[in-house]
């Protein structure tokens, strides 16, 4: 097939435009494909944060909840660590985790002969439960505080279910978006693969065309 130049011809064979049309579509397939990959793995991301901010409610009047919900996000965490999502995840729950560390490790400073595993953030029957911080308070303590100052408060499990809440929302937009984008991947394979297949078809129409003129 010739194709008409500024000043000369060039000829393209039917073998350079399929090898041109399976590298081109070659790499958007990949590019789609981890795309798609991507996507399917932030859908877990989502379903699993869901899970753990089920597992936040009660952390607050029972240890065995808070150990449970601190191990659920450490293997988020540890999963999901080359996932592109993992600088945000980390950045909502390292702080939860680092919290609830704190707070075991107080309990262990002021309860020394419970020996370890100790009832994280279990309260005593008839306990007086600790203070609350204060409501601007949006770092967590520094781990120099008592148990008393660390154990999570009702409002404290109130903000980081909000936060998964909105990291999830932002998640979700995110895998519209990838939808979007898959499908503009896969209709440019297709436009390419289409374009390759009218090239040859019109190359052959060409040739039968000038096989028929020198038949005369």
């Amino acid at each position: 097939m010739s194709v008409q130049g500024s000043s000369a011809h060039s000829y393209i064979s039917n073998a350079e435009l399929l090898a041109w049309m399976s590298k081109h579509t070659g790499e958007l397939n990949a590019e789609m494909a981890e795309a798609m990959d991507i996507a399917d793995r932030r859908g877990e991301i989502i379903k699993k944060l869901s899970d753990i901010k089920t597992e936040l409610n009660g952390i607050d009047k029972d240890g065995a909840k808070g150990e449970a919900a601190k191990q659920k996000m450490q293997e988020l965490l540890d999963e999901y660590k080359d996932h592109p999502a993992a600088e945000e995840i980390a950045k909502e729950l390292n702080p939860i985790i680092d919290r609830l560390e704190q707070a075991k490790q107080a309990w262990l400073a002021e309860h020394p002969a419970a020996g370890n595993p100790a009832p994280l953030l279990h309260h005593s029957p008839g306990a007086q439960l600790p203070h609350e911080f204060p409501s601007d308070q949006s770092n967590p303590p520094s781990g120099n505080g008592s148990y008393a100052d660390l154990a999570p408060k009702a409002q404290d499990i109130t903000k980081w279910q909000s936060n998964i809440d909105a990291l999830n929302d932002e998640f979700e937009s995110q895998d519209r978006t990838a939808m979007i984008q898959i499908q503009d991947l896969s209709s440019r394979a297709n436009q390419a693969m289409q374009l390759a297949s009218n090239l040859i078809a019109s190359s052959h129409e060409a040739a039968k065309t000038a096989i028929g003129n020198i038949r005369g």
